[in-house]
This record gives structure tokens, C-alpha cells and sequence, in this order.
């Protein structure tokens, strides 16, 4: 069993709506360069997941192979268009967020990796308006 030390939850999935996706890219200030870039969904998938390998170095739990593994398995970025059975999203987000196929949606299966910590800075990185932290 894995223990964590921020956020607990046995809730089925965290997820947050990035909004504004263009030609399959987003744009995302850079505060220390101070320009706009270009992230594809990848590019923030796996910004998140060095996130999380930090924040769990930081709190002093290992990161093993199969804390790895899993990690590589039930954490995803999807359009909404494909997510959106996957993850019953018509009953947890209600109104325009999900009316926009091309809008991307990142989530967690599991409810393991995303903490509230990791959760304010991932709204702030990419301008979230809409995120569910407990999904079941």
C-alpha cells in the first residue's frame, strides 16, 4: 500500500479541463523568460509527472520502479471527445466545459499521484478554470 503525505483520497479520478487548445498545442506563459510557448498535450503530461516525481523526492517517499510504472499507467491527457465515457465527465462537469471536443482533459485513475498541492499548481501553470479533485 502506498502511503502519501498530502492529499488521501479512495475517490476514482482527479481531472482538470485545459482549455483553449489550438492546432493541438496550448499556450503557456513562461514567468522566467517571459514569453508565451507552445505545449502539446505530451509536453504537459510530462511536466506533470516530473512534478509529482518532485514533490514525492521532496516528502522523502521513494520513487520506485513500480511507483514509476504506475505512474506511466493512470495518469493520462485526453480530448474531451475521448475521455468524456471513460470518465462519466457529462455528470461531473456540467455546462460549456465539456461542450468543446477539442478542449483536453488530464486526469488521474487512481486518485494516487495528484495532491492538493500538486493540484493548485497545475491550475496555475495552465490557467485552470474547472478541475475535480474527487471523482467517485
Amino acid at each position: 500500500m502506498k502511503l502519501r503525505m498530502g492529499f488521501v483520497s479512495n475517490s476514482s479520478s482527479s481531472s482538470f479541463i485545459i482549455k483553449n487548445v489550438n492546432n493541438d498545442e496550448v499556450a503557456i506563459y513562461n514567468k522566467h523568460t517571459k514569453e508565451w510557448e507552445c505545449w502539446t498535450a505530451h509536453d504537459i503530461l510530462e511536466w506533470v509527472k516530473s512534478m509529482i516525481k518532485r514533490e514525492q523526492k521532496r516528502n522523502g517517499e521513494e520513487i520506485t520502479e513500480r511507483f514509476l510504472n504506475s505512474l506511466e499507467n493512470e495518469l493520462h491527457i485526453d480530448t474531451i471527445e475521448n475521455a468524456k465515457d471513460k470518465l462519466n465527465l457529462p455528470y461531473w462537469y456540467a455546462g460549456y466545459q465539456i461542450s468543446y471536443p477539442s478542449n483536453w482533459v488530464l486526469y488521474d485513475t487512481t486518485d494516487n499521484f495528484i495532491s492538493y498541492e500538486m493540484a493548485d499548481k497545475i491550475v496555475k501553470k495552465f490557467g485552470i478554470k474547472t478541475y475535480e479533485t474527487h471523482m467517485g
